[in-house]
Formats: C-alpha cells, structure tokens, sequence
C-alpha cells in the first residue's frame, strides 16, 4: 500500500496545479457566475412584462433590423483616391522569403 499511496501523492501534487489553471482560465474566458446570473436577470427584467410571443417577435424584429444595417453598408466613394500600389514584398516573411 505505500507504493500506492505515494503514486497517488505524486499524481495529486502533478495534475492538481494543471486541474485549477485550466479552471482559472475557463472562468476567466467565460465570466463567473455571478455575472452570467446578473446579465440574464437584467435582460429578465427588460422584457418581463412582454408575454412569449412578444419577446419572440421583438427578437425577430432586431435579428431583422441588424440584417438590413449588414446590407445597407454604403459603397466606397468612386471618386475618392486610387488606392497606392504597396512596393512591400508580396510573399512569405519580412524579407520576401
């Protein structure tokens, strides 16, 4: 039982620092709990007073609205300056490798 005991030493002291970077990082990317719960109850409260229906159809409405702003992006100006030719290698690295 000792060898036992003193892999299981040995492989606590290894993966635990690996266990709880790996949940540090993964509370940091995704936010913590309590942030998630204040944001979704912010929004709760925004549109509590519209039943299902409403709040489905008020979502469309703005999936919709950001729909037309990605399609109504005007053109560049066909009077503006002609774009400078770039005397900058065109291959691979800094020194045009």
């Amino acid at each position: 039982m000792g060898d036992n005991a003193m892999l299981v030493t040995v492989g606590v002291i290894l993966v635990f620092p690996f266990v709880f970077y790996f949940l540090k990082s993964w509370l940091f990317a995704t936010g913590t709990p309590g942030s998630t719960f204040h944001r979704v109850r912010r929004i709760a409260e925004m549109d509590g007073h519209l039943s299902f229906d409403d709040r489905l159809a008020e979502k469309l409405r703005e999936l919709e609205r950001e729909k037309d702003a990605a399609v109504d992006v005007p053109p560049p100006p066909a009077d503006g300056p002609a774009p400078h030719p770039s005397s900058a290698p065109k291959s691979f690295g800094r020194r045009g490798l």
